[in-house]
């Protein structure tokens, strides 16, 4: 378990209203890139993976909600991707269209170090680098207390899910050992997936080219039968 501890952080937002708009410059967004549209989801394997995990965490932990982040491997950059507990629409439609870099956030942070970041007074941590779309968003929640573990089989990242609530220093080690053993889970889930899906998609290739064969074949065939040398050429 790695407790959130000093570090950089950018001056926090000074937007009082309950718009829940996002910059449109990355660098005034610290980090954060605001795509004006719906991020993509997983697919449907995936996301149900997902979605699974998270309410299982929600409700084991007594969380008001909980939330994942997942790598685009195109851009490298951490995209929103699911949640269980915001029932706002309008909330769940901008929260959906953010983005952040690796490092950034406690979500940020957890890929980063690959460690299960831990906050008990969200707004005045210094652990994390802050920026304003999730300080925001945290604000509206009125969250306090998060806990972020990240999503990792193998060697490979697929991002983080964490839990939150408004109690303050709500989550003890135990919670932490559970929801690190939940996303472990889920990431072994989602990379099994993957395979299966791989392993489809090989399948249906090997019948194609298969098929492609035979049909060579039989072209071969009916040439080398063939006696008139325009038919050949045909």
């Amino acid at each position: 378990m790695a407790t959130t501890r000093p570090r950089r952080r950018t001056a926090p937002s000074a937007d009082d209203s309950p718009d829940l708009r996002v910059p449109r410059d990355p660098e005034a967004n610290g980090g954060v890139v605001d795509r004006g549209a719906a991020a993509e989801t997983p697919d449907d394997a995936d996301r149900g993976i997902l979605h699974h995990a998270l309410e299982e965490a929600a409700r084991l932990l007594g969380a008001d909600g909980a939330m994942a982040y997942l790598l685009d491997p195109a851009t490298g950059r951490l995209r929103f991707a699911d949640d269980a507990g915001i029932t706002d629409d309008h909330r769940r439609e901008w929260v959906r269209t953010l983005e952040v870099e690796p490092g950034v956030g406690m979500f940020g942070r957890a890929v980063a170090e690959g460690q299960t970041i831990l906050t008990g007074d969200y707004g005045s941590d210094p652990g994390f680098v802050h920026f304003p779309g999730a300080d925001l968003l945290v604000k509206t929640l009125t969250i306090s207390s998060f806990l972020v573990a990240p999503l990792i089989a193998a060697d490979r990242t697929f991002g983080a899910m964490g839990i939150y609530t408004s109690r303050r220093d709500a989550y003890s080690e135990h919670d932490v050992a559970l929801v690190r053993a939940l996303a472990d889970h889920a990431a072994l889930a989602m990379a099994n997936a993957e395979l299966i899906h791989a392993l489809a998609r090989s399948r249906i290739e090997l019948g194609r080219r298969a098929e492609a064969e035979r049909a060579v074949r039989e072209i071969a065939a009916n040439i080398s039968a063939l006696r008139d040398v325009e038919a050949i050429l045909q």
